[in-house]
């Protein structure tokens, strides 16, 4: 089964995740077989899920499904670079920011796990990736959480 019929069958569906095109600096570059992903909110169907900070106007849970909202809006664009998601040969290192209250630093990491664990879900080994979490004041657009991260892509894109 490929890559995008995984996530369908996980009952998401990429159409509904993509990066605001009018932004100042590239979504997305491309350099021989490694793909940069610049920072992406969490936007479903161009609306911003769960604005906030977690802790006051966003529960733990629901920075989780921020979260992978964020994942597949970086998946989203980074198709529309390669043409398939199939294409990706491996994840790098992801970077997970995270708008969260001080007292809540401890659920960091199980904010983010929520994506890695998606992750390897969908690409099994191949979504095995190095990472990185940070707890910030706040994020821009007030979107509680952001995702950016580096990956490669086979040498021939099929």
């Amino acid at each position: 089964m490929n890559i995008e019929a995984k996530i369908k069958q996980l009952g998401f569906d990429l159409t509904n995740y993509k990066r605001d095109v009018n932004k100042k600096f590239a979504a997305i570059i491309t350099d021989i077989d490694t793909i940069y992903v610049s920072g992406h909110a969490a936007k479903y169907k161009n609306e911003l899920l769960f604005p906030g900070i977690v802790g006051r106007e966003v529960t733990v849970s629901q920075a989780k499904e921020a979260m992978v909202c964020a994942l597949f809006n970086c998946l989203a664009t980074v198709k529309d670079e390669i043409k398939s998601l199939d294409n990706i040969k491996s994840f790098l290192h992801i970077k997970c920011y995270v708008a969260i209250e001080d007292s809540l630093y401890n659920e960091l990491p199980e904010i983010s796990d929520y994506l890695t664990d998606k992750l390897y879900e969908i690409f099994e080994e191949k979504g095995t990736h190095t990472r990185t979490t940070v707890g910030v004041n706040v994020l821009p657009g007030n979107t509680s959480v952001e995702v950016e991260m580096i990956l490669k892509i086979l040498e021939e894109i099929e």
